[in-house]
């Protein structure tokens, strides 16, 4: 069985609710001032009519609220904006092939639609309120149906009461036709509900919270304004004469009454009009602004969770201010979830339902909240770590600052001049031994090849005093100089090899081998070899004369 947005059962349909739902012209256009005049009973009286399920007064006092308060305004307008810091991503509900194209439907339609995040701040209203709604304007064009608008509807339209005076979670629309309201069709309405508060969503609102001490308040600011009308303009004393008549009273009470606003007056000369100054530091008015700012607090407290950010204040402080912000941001978290959770279930649903068919899996719909991180309490953190010894590779070090992997050759800097200084030494220390090494090869090889040039020279001056350069070169002449070039080989092999069997020997490991040959290298003599390999090139070279001069004669 489908439910749906409100838990009610669902018979699948192709096609949503498209008849307007919120046109009221009657019971839009209709206000009652409820703020006006408030006393600690009306407002009382205002919550018990919403604890049994009307609102209408309710809704209209909280909206009243924020018009005639600025602090209020604006910190319900924080709570409210703190969603448009926030992007939403869609993602599919699972790998298949289909709910990924689903998702893609999805996040097409959010791309193309205008104006979404004037949605989100409605959606918002419902922190204060208790609840948020807004109807949905469909469009169904191309065998699609795809919402095209969104409507805000007032709390005063909704009845959370049956027509026998039952509580419902789930409201009645009020409409001019039905003033004792009507079911809200499926899909036809987003439904925010606040969920700060537990308990039922006529009194979930934070704005319940803050109604006593918008009244407090008023009533201190009201005695603050009476107070400097009074004490900001000096008693104005009136005299008369024994013999004044009622109409000489009744004269010099009216010019005394418009000197105070006017500054002019006419009196005659047998009265008296005396100016009395208060006397300084003697009545202050420092109470009433206490109150009013002690009421702006528990209301910043209310809505935001702390106060620093809206007001630092004589004691307050940056620091203490940003571990207020913290708080703030718990809050904000929390509503950017709700609001994403109301998406979801009572927005894409519909979507995928109407679209794709009510048997397939819904898209998730998720708040992505990038906090920056503080990379210097980061950086203190590992300078502490290595102060105390503590190991570390450096790929961790990279990884935790985001820094990439040098390039061979690339140009590299320092912060610090001594780091740095270091670093170019150690660079130049590397290529001075690179240079070194280089140069000893080269050196070497040099040698050897001097080595080699000698003993060919010997063995060829040995070769012509036996036969002559005349003399034509045979095979047997060839293996009489092979002969003599490998003569004590075998021996020389072994006396080469015998260190290398030695340490194979002791090794425990193959990389123990390894590092004991890196050792070994430099000490190898190397030059019978030397020697060998020029008497082997000679013999080649003579065998090959020899081949030819065998052919020629042939």
């Amino acid at each position: 069985m489908i439910l749906d947005q409100f838990g009610r059962a669902y018979i699948e349909t192709k096609k949503p609710e498209r008849r307007p739902l919120a046109a009221a012209p009657v019971l839009d256009s209709w206000r009652e001032y409820v703020a006006a005049g408030l006393t600690p009973e009306r407002l009382a009286t205002i919550f018990k009519e919403a604890d049994a399920g009307n609102v209408q007064r309710q809704a209209q006092l909280f909206e009243q609220m924020e018009e005639k308060d600025g602090h209020l305004f604006g910190e319900v307008g924080k709570r409210k904006n703190a969603v448009l810091d926030v992007e939403f991503k869609v993602r599919p509900a699972s790998e298949d092939r289909r709910d990924v194209q689903v998702a893609e439907f999805v996040e097409e339609f959010f791309d193309n639609l205008t104006d979404f995040e004037d949605t989100l701040v409605s959606l918002q209203d419902g922190v204060g309120k208790g609840f948020a709604a807004l109807e949905i304007d469909w469009d169904i064009s191309g065998n699609q149906a795809l919402p095209k608008d969104f409507k805000f509807i007032e709390q005063k339209r909704f009845l959370f009461t049956d027509r026998s005076g039952y509580l419902l979670r789930t409201p009645l629309l009020l409409t001019d036709d039905d003033p004792m309201g009507i079911e809200i069709p499926a899909w036809k309405i987003l439904l925010h509900r606040y969920g700060g508060k537990s308990g039922h969503p006529t009194r979930s609102g934070i704005l319940r919270v803050c109604a006593w001490w918008f009244l407090f308040k008023n009533y201190s600011v009201k005695d603050w304004v009476v107070f400097c009308e009074v004490y900001g303009m000096p008693l104005r004393l009136g005299k008369y004469d024994a013999g004044a008549t009622s109409e000489d009273k009744d004269a010099l009470i009216t010019a005394i009454s418009s000197l105070g606003s006017d500054a002019a007056g006419i009196i005659s000369k047998t009265t008296e009009i005396e100016f009395i100054q208060a006397a300084k530091g003697s009545v202050s008015g420092d109470l009433y602004e206490k109150l009013a700012q002690f009421g702006n607090k528990e209301m910043s407290k209310a809505i935001l969770g702390q106060t620093l950010t809206a007001e630092v204040g004589d004691t307050g402080s940056y620091a203490a201010s940003k571990t207020h912000n913290e708080v703030r941001l718990d809050l904000a978290k929390a509503d950017t979830r709700a609001d994403a959770a109301t998406i979801r279930n009572q927005l894409i649903r519909p979507i995928v339902g109407f679209n794709f068919g009510w048997d397939t899996l819904i898209p998730w719909y998720e708040p992505i909240w990038e906090e920056a991180e503080n990379l210097k309490e980061k950086a203190e953190w590992v300078a502490s770590l290595l102060e105390h010894n503590v190991e570390m590779p450096v790929s961790f070090v990279r990884q935790e600052f985001n820094i990439p992997e040098p390039e061979e050759g690339e140009e590299m800097v320092s912060g610090n001049p001594k780091v740095e200084n270091e670093r170019r030494a150690q660079a130049r220390g590397r290529e001075s031994r690179s240079q070194a090494r280089e140069d000893s090869q080269k050196d070497k090889w040099e040698k050897a090849q001097k080595k080699v040039q000698e003993a060919i020279k010997e063995l060829a001056a040995t070769f012509v005093g036996k036969k002559g350069m005349a003399g034509k070169i045979t095979y047997e002449d060839v293996d009489t100089l092979i002969h003599e070039a490998t003569v004590g080989v075998q021996d020389d092999i072994e006396a080469m090899i015998e260190p290398i069997t030695d340490m194979i020997e002791r090794a425990a490991s193959f990389e123990e081998i390894g590092e004991m040959l890196y050792g070994l290298y430099p000490e190898l003599d190397e030059s019978r070899f030397q020697e060998l390999l020029a008497r082997s090139m000679l013999a080649s070279g003579l065998s090959g004369y020899a081949a030819a001069s065998s052919e020629g004669s042939n």
